[in-house]
């Protein structure tokens, strides 16, 4: 009635026929707005068969009487639940019986399928994989698909239990079925609500933990849902898992439950977790940590093709089990020349290629046993620095070369002849296999100097944490030492600053502050400094002592927000 009164308005009628005549008009007949339908049902204006009509031509009531979520629920229009479940339900039946009788071409009820929010029953989760065959799912996102394949796979990711149901369900008519294991795997990937139930009937385990090592390598949208779940497993950043970050404890602990033959099923289902080739890349992960591509051919791929993917999978090849260091320095090193050679590239491939590194640090370290890949590189450098500084002196003849760190923590020759102090090395030891060797030490420790200066701004930057005990361990390290001992540390639960020397901070008026072991240190920013009102006595205290710093940070700028700003 109403909706008659508003096509002929601003005439009146009683004759509903107003109402079909609309439909052979261009335009859509006018309907009410969902906020007010629902409170005329509310008020008891509108009965079952009103509101079913209209669900029919609203897909956004037809969805919130199916209890899903509308935006109109944020600002209290409409409230949650407002309609009871037996409303729809004969409606929601008769278009899922309809659906599910299909073949290619779509049916009466194929336009009103997508206004169903939740397909309830374990029937109807068997008999869609029944009508589908050996048909893929569809993959990705098809919102306005009408093809047998879009709508079916619609209903499977929407399709959960009944309240009335519970596994025994599932069991039984997984039983009566054959639909096959393959097929009950690509469900548990593809629909991840019955992983765990799928994971039961099958005998597998950790099932669902590898499922979700997949979803959290390959998908390609992530929500706040998914994030709760995957940091269950997982403390990696998910921003990371995005660049290709690996959880290698994760995948070894859901390989040895699984198993090969299963987890060949899992890489094929893994498709449907993503759009694009995130299943492809993951898929080379796993392949790598299982040993089954070789360093040599990850390292032709690196060197020849410059290959992202492989230079991100480089860290999750096992180590060597006779020299573990050796090997762990020399994937160290290869990454950081292929960092330094990007520089021959354009701004954007830079990016990219840095990017993997990155992650392909954060993955070695992983494999490594470090906690992240500051600690590593650092750790890396220590062992590398240790090695050449014991082979730092050579002697020919009356001649001795010295590989020595200044002041500035640069790496320069000292060089003396009969005890007389030479400004050059002389021109005919220049060609020895020693003193070459000893440049080439020269030149990845000034390469080190530049890496270490950047990897302890960024670590100001990001505010890495460091105990008391890893920056003593990380002093013992000449470069860093020489470095570090010029930054101000901050200890932020103390609210203490300070210079490091020997496990005691000392400020800009020369008061100590001893450490403990396990006080957490920050290498303080401008900030820092600025809120412990400091900042101003400790760019006098550098002033007055002529103290350089490898970067910026006493006297680095900050822009804080202005009033105007805040407002």
């Amino acid at each position: 009635y109403l909706i008659a009164q508003d096509i002929v308005y601003p005439d009146t009628t009683n004759d509903v026929k107003a109402i079909t005549k609309q439909f052979s008009r261009p335009g859509t007949v006018p309907f009410p707005r969902v906020e007010v339908t629902l409170k005329l049902y509310k008020e008891g204006l509108l009965n079952d068969d009103d509101l079913r009509f209209q669900a029919l031509n609203s897909h956004e009531l037809m969805v919130i009487m199916d209890g899903g979520f509308n935006y109109r629920m944020n600002y209290k229009w409409v409230e949650r639940d407002c309609v009871p479940k037996h409303v729809l339900a004969p409606l929601k039946t008769n278009l899922l019986e309809t659906e599910l009788e299909r073949g290619d071409l779509e049916t009466s009820a194929t336009g009103y399928i997508n206004g169903i929010h939740r397909v309830e029953g374990v029937d109807y989760v068997f008999r869609i994989l029944e009508r589908l065959g050996k048909d893929n799912f569809e993959r990705g996102y098809s919102y306005y698909g009408d093809s047998k394949k879009t709508i079916f796979s619609g209903l499977l990711k929407k399709s959960l239990f009944k309240d009335t149901e519970s596994y025994p369900d599932f069991a039984a008519r997984a039983d009566a079925s054959k639909v096959t294991k393959k097929r009950l795997i690509e469900l548990a990937c593809y629909a991840t609500q019955w992983t765990g139930v799928v994971g039961e009937y099958l005998g597998l385990e950790k099932l669902e933990d590898a499922v979700w090592w997949f979803q959290a390598h390959a998908s390609d949208y992530m929500n706040s849902e998914k994030e709760t779940i995957i940091s269950r497993y997982s403390n990696i950043p998910k921003s990371d898992f995005a660049l290709g970050a690996i959880d290698v404890d994760w995948f070894n602990r859901v390989y040895k439950t699984i198993g090969k033959t299963n987890w060949r099923l899992l890489h094929d289902a893994a498709k449907y977790i993503t759009d694009g080739n995130g299943h492809r890349q993951v898929k080379l992960y796993s392949s790598v940590m299982l040993g089954e591509v070789k360093i040599t051919e990850t390292l032709k791929k690196i060197k020849d093709k410059r290959d992202k993917d492989y230079v991100r999978a480089l860290g999750l090849i096992p180590l060597s089990k006779t020299v573990p260091e050796k090997d762990l320095l020399k994937r160290y090193n290869l990454l950081q020349d292929f960092l330094k050679e990007s520089k021959q590239f354009g701004a954007q491939r830079q990016e990219s290629e840095a990017t993997a590194v990155e992650i392909g640090l954060d993955n070695l370290s992983r494999t490594a046993g470090y906690q992240d890949r500051v600690r590593f590189s650092w750790a890396m450098e220590a062992k590398a620095t240790q090695k050449i500084m014991e082979n730092a002196i050579i002697t020919i003849e009356e001649t001795v070369i010295e590989l020595v760190i200044n002041d500035l923590g640069k790496t320069d020759f000292k060089v003396t002849k009969a005890g007389k102090l030479l400004k050059n090395i002389p021109a005919k030891l220049r060609k020895d296999k020693q003193v070459i060797a000893l440049k080439e030490n020269k030149t990845y420790l000034s390469r080190q100097y530049s890496r270490t200066r950047l990897s302890l701004e960024n670590a100001m930057v990001n505010e890495d944490e460091f105990s008391a005990q890893e920056i003593h361990n990380m002093m013992q390290h000449p470069i860093v030492k020489v470095m570090l001992s010029k930054l101000v540390m901050y200890v932020p639960e103390k609210e203490i600053s300070g210079f490091y020397n020997q496990g005691i901070l000392t400020d800009a008026t020369g008061k100590t502050h001893p450490l403990a072991e396990d006080d957490v240190l920050l290498i303080a920013h401008a900030s820092h400094l600025y809120k412990a009102v400091e900042w101003d006595i400790y760019q006098k205290h550098l002033f007055a002592e002529r103290l350089v710093q490898p970067f910026k940070q006493v006297f680095r700028e900050l822009y804080l927000i202005t009033d105007d700003e805040r407002e």
